[in-house]
């Protein structure tokens, strides 16, 4: 039996460690780790018998992978609306990466290409079905670009990845692909 409510728990630490670390008087390094001890620390307030061994069992079964351990440090791999530095190096991305939105963000997609909006960068996903999942957090019907990722980055694009997302500043129009019908169908 679990001592703590895993969701409670990874949804904290995901805002501490992508969000707002200052809230809780805590500072990350250009790369956005945090020394656990310090981390625990700060879950201890909201759940007293949270300890390192939970911090591991956390980390390990977590299936998005949004965070990443070095040493005794910690930080979230992606999702980052405060300036950190990527961990990876740039990377040669796959011929084609996915990304998922909603009807009310296309039109100025279609403007403006993908623009990483409050976030650091655009999160790009390696299959459709990541990227449905992923635009399902937002919406009924989303919509699933294609990014021609391999081109983009052949014409000067800079791709990390981290964990199973890939990460880019901007995807220009030039390198996406709309779908011919606008909203998938949930049966898909």
């Amino acid at each position: 039996m679990m001592k703590y409510n895993y969701i409670q728990v990874s949804k904290l630490v995901s805002y501490i460690l992508r969000h707002r670390p200052d809230k809780f008087s805590l500072a990350l390094d250009d790369h956005g780790f945090l020394f656990c001890e310090d981390l625990i620390d700060v879950l201890q307030k909201r759940f007293p018998v949270f300890d390192a061994n939970d911090l591991g069992t956390l980390i390990e079964h977590d299936k998005k992978g949004r965070f990443q351990m070095r040493g005794d440090k910690i930080r979230a791999a992606y999702g980052h609306s405060i300036e950190v530095l990527p961990v990876s190096t740039e990377v040669t991305p796959p011929s084609n990466l996915y990304h998922g939105t909603s009807q009310e963000v296309i039109e100025k997609i279609k403007t403006k290409g993908i623009c990483s909006m409050n976030r650091q960068f655009v999160h790009l996903s390696v299959s459709q079905d990541d990227a449905k999942q992923v635009a399902l957090r937002r919406t009924d019907n989303p919509i699933i670009l294609e990014i021609l990722a391999l081109e983009a980055h052949q014409q000067g694009r800079v791709f990390y990845q981290e964990s199973h997302i890939f990460l880019t500043a901007h995807v220009p129009l030039d390198f996406i692909v709309f779908p011919r019908c606008n909203i998938l169908s949930p049966h898909i």
